[in-house]
């Protein structure tokens, strides 16, 4: 039968219904086919192309206006040449359309659009969801109020799910997870979970996320820019775009400026506070307290410096006191650094960070590691100090 066919120039294959590509672009962002010597002629006034000629199209025809994008193709005909839609002037009488308008059963296909596009992809939304643009400007008009993009369009419409369900996710999360742990919650919501509105959940949750940054005495211009730029560092990683590209900020603060803790002298304010404070828990010091916190002050008075190693079991007062001697000296208006040797000790004393500077051993920068200390040098003593029942006391003779 196939060579009969052909040799009777009968159709030997046939596609029913035929399926019309419809183009999504930005505005002046659709693409053009020029030579070298018609460039600047077809720059200066390139054709329409299919969505183009669909705005034209609404503005002339009662019909389209009352179409979605994809719905062009059953009623009208694409002139390749001209580059105008037309009715179609073939088919069966349209049961759902006014009187004389045909149907050609063609489906029309629209582009398919990354989200990681960002304008373009809520355009192709709003395309697919709006009878009868006439522009692009009239697609961003909800109500009569003209929207500045195409994304506020698609939210004032009800077109994108709200983010409730990553807000809870980050509330929770922010209750039981260290601020490090929270950043790569959020970087992996960027990057694989098509939040609707980044910007806002990052207006919410900034503080959480820079929380041990706070702590450790950045400013807050610091420290946000600190975790944008670990949040760029976790997208690249994980696949995701540039920062602009979910709405949020370029750090701002160079890295050399954002490691400046800007509460290494407090305030006057800050320091009256902290005397106040200060007063009231002198009081509260215990006999052993109150030992080791006059051979402290005298140190400092002196300026004779000095080395106090405090060992007591858990829930005895030892993070009451430190504090209260970090307290005593920024209430005058002195700087008191606090420093730890894990993330975990890092978020109790005001003021302190991970890390050793007065010594060899690694610093631990992440609030969720600790220092790797490694097996020579003098990784033993200092394993052995912290384990409680290893030391044992001396007198001499």
């Amino acid at each position: 039968m196939e060579a009969v066919n052909t040799i009777l120039g009968f159709e030997v294959h046939s596609r029913y219904p035929a399926v019309i590509r419809l183009a999504v672009h930005l505005k002046d962002d659709q693409r053009v086919c020029f030579t070298p010597e018609t460039a600047q002629a077809v720059a200066a006034q390139p054709k329409p192309a299919t969505l183009t000629a669909f705005f034209d199209l609404c503005r002339q025809d009662a019909v389209a206006r009352g179409l979605l994008y994809q719905e062009v193709p059953r009623h009208f005909t694409w002139d390749r040449s001209a580059h105008q839609w037309h009715r179609a002037g073939r088919g069966r009488v349209a049961a759902d359309q006014p009187a004389g308008v045909l149907t050609t059963g063609n489906i029309g296909r629209v582009y398919t659009v990354s989200p990681r596009m960002g304008d373009c992809f809520y355009l192709r939304l709003l395309l697919v969801n709006v009878r009868g643009p006439t522009s692009f400007e009239a697609l961003r008009t909800v109500d009569g109020v003209l929207l500045p993009t195409f994304k506020a369009a698609c939210q004032a419409r009800g077109l994108l799910e709200d983010d409730r369900h990553w807000r809870l996710c980050l509330c929770e999360a922010s209750e039981t997870r260290l601020p490090a742990a929270l950043r790569r919650l959020f970087a992996a919501i960027l990057s694989h979970g098509d939040s609707s509105d980044p910007a806002k959940l990052w207006q919410e949750f900034s503080g959480e996320l820079a929380g041990d940054l706070l702590h450790q005495g950045y400013s807050p211009e610091a420290a946000e820019s600190e975790v944008l730029r670990e949040l760029q560092k976790l997208l690249n990683t994980m696949g995701g775009a540039e920062l602009p590209a979910y709405g949020l900020p370029e750090p701002h603060v160079q890295p050399d400026q954002s490691r400046q803790h800007s509460d290494c002298l407090p305030t006057p304010q800050e320091a009256a506070e902290l005397h106040a404070e200060v007063e009231a828990q002198i009081g509260m010091l215990t006999e052993e307290q109150r030992v080791i916190f006059e051979a402290v002050q005298s140190n400092l008075e002196t300026g004779g410096g000095g080395l106090h190693f405090i060992d007591a079991p858990g829930g005895t007062g030892k993070t009451f006191l430190l504090t209260l001697l970090l307290n005593c000296v920024r209430a005058r208006r002195q700087i008191a650094v606090a420093v730890a040797s894990s993330g975990i000790a890092a978020t109790i004393l005001p003021g302190e960070g991970p890390h050793i500077p007065c010594s060899r051993f690694p610093s631990a920068r992440c609030v969720s590691t600790m220092s790797s200390v490694p097996s020579a040098d003098g990784a033993s003593w200092l394993r052995c100090c912290g384990t409680r029942g290893s030391l044992f006391g001396t007198k001499r003779r």
